[in-house]
């Protein structure tokens, strides 16, 4: 099946699912409408509206504009209820129930509509493109899981590889434990907005510089200028042609990309170089001294690298530190900062990570290290080791002293025999 068909699938799928969503949100919708005809609540006040909202951004990307012109105004008659919401006993209330009723009705007929269409349009031109091997991994997060579910499954046609979150927890726990190339964000979004991330992405120096697309069903200049000046790369308001989304998110991993690869990637082996690791150092102590959260550092150093270059040529010994650097990065943890240090040297950062367990990490590495063959050649197969020191941060220490610390655990290492791990005592 090609690209074009699996997607025309897709948007069929897609689209019979969010017919039967529909359907679900018009009952609830009228369930809350009687019930503030009754009595004035805020909090349902507040549902209509996040309702509306959804339906206004997710309808149009399903083919249903009608539907998100409808929700639009409802969006418009109840924006107030999300501004301001006790004032709800002071309005009109009769009035603006007997207008939301009448878009109700609307609603239902349109979906009645849907739902008995046996024929769906769907969009046949798709932007062609060249597909890289691995065009990213995204982390999507909306509360709106219809919408949510679909942008998954159509991201994963085009070779990306997806998580989602519905809610900014979520969100946060899953960055912790997997890194991502880009983030796509809805703004509006409840218990917690959109906002909350830029926030927490801004205070963590490992995060600052994710990539990151906002979606919005808002078309408000303030809320696209807060979001471009608090670090978004892009903002897009629903409703969105996929195609248009997909160029965006691609667009913006490749330039994240390119200038990742030219200012702190070493050319070598492909893994950060030090002037990166010398500037995440400085900002990953301030973030551990300001949670009172343990760090390590381990130095690593390449038994016996000189007699590899002397003997078999530096072309060779380029191979190795290739080879050992995708060992490293295969074997440490998606938290730990790997960085070529210089020469054979190689140093890894550990976030809130004491010495011992650092030195538990970097010893299942090693172990890795002995059983493999790094690099060959039609010639020759290099196995080799390694001697690493961890050193662990402790109240009042300089980032240089750190680094002094692990260099000298390091050399220790060294002198007592090679091919082995040292914590500094």
């Amino acid at each position: 099946m090609s690209k074009s068909e699996r997607i025309k699938k897709l948007v069929e799928a897609g689209r019979s699912k969010y017919i039967v969503e529909l359907d679900r949100q018009i009952t609830t919708l009228e369930g809350t409408l009687a019930s503030l005809g009754q009595s004035y609540d805020s909090g349902r006040a507040q549902d209509i509206y996040r309702s509306a909202h959804r339906l206004k951004g997710s309808a149009p990307t399903f083919g249903l504009n009608r539907v998100g012109e409808i929700a639009e105004h409802l969006t418009e008659l109840w924006e107030w209820s999300n501004q301001s919401p006790e004032s709800g006993a002071d309005r009109a209330l009769t009035s603006i129930l007997s207008e939301t009723h009448t878009h109700l009705i609307r609603l239902k007929i349109e979906y009645e509509i849907a739902r008995n269409q046996a024929d769906l349009t769907v969009r046949e031109s798709l932007w062609e493109r060249e597909s890289i091997a691995k065009p990213g991994r995204l982390l999507l997060i909306d509360d709106d899981s219809l919408l949510r579910s679909y942008l998954a499954e159509q991201f994963q046609v085009y070779g990306y590889e997806v998580d989602e979150a519905e809610d900014v927890a979520e969100a946060k726990r899953k960055l912790y434990d997997q890194p991502y190339d880009l983030l796509l964000l809805d703004l509006m979004m409840y218990p917690q907005s959109g906002y909350e991330m830029f926030k927490f992405l801004k205070e963590d120096p490992t995060m600052r510089w994710l990539p990151l697309i906002v979606l919005s069903g808002r078309e408000d200049l303030k809320d696209k200028v807060r979001c471009l000046r608090s670090g978004a790369d892009d903002y897009v308001t629903k409703p969105f042609q996929f195609e248009e989304l997909e160029a965006r998110v691609y667009n913006v991993i490749s330039r994240a990309r390119q200038f990742e690869s030219m200012a702190f990637r070493d050319g070598l082996t492909g893994v950060f170089n030090r002037r990166y690791f010398d500037h995440q150092l400085l900002l990953e102590l301030e973030w551990s001294i300001r949670d009172d959260e343990a760090i390590s550092l381990a130095f690593i150093d390449i038994d016996n690298f000189k007699a590899i270059n002397d003997s078999y040529g530096h072309q060779s010994g380029d191979m190795v530190l290739q080879g050992l650097a995708k060992i490293l990065q295969s074997n440490l943890r998606p938290t730990d900062l790997l960085a070529r240090y210089g020469g054979e040297e190689f140093v890894v950062l550990m976030p809130r990570t004491e010495g011992d367990q650092a030195k538990l990490v970097i010893e299942r590495v090693l172990s890795v290290v002995r059983s493999e063959t790094v690099a060959s050649t039609t010639e020759n197969q290099f196995r080799i080791t390694f001697s690493s020191g961890i050193a662990e941060w402790r109240l009042g220490m300089s980032h240089a002293e750190m680094l002094r610390r692990a260099d000298e655990a390091m050399y220790q290492a060294k002198l007592e025999g090679r091919n082995r791990v040292i914590c500094h005592s």
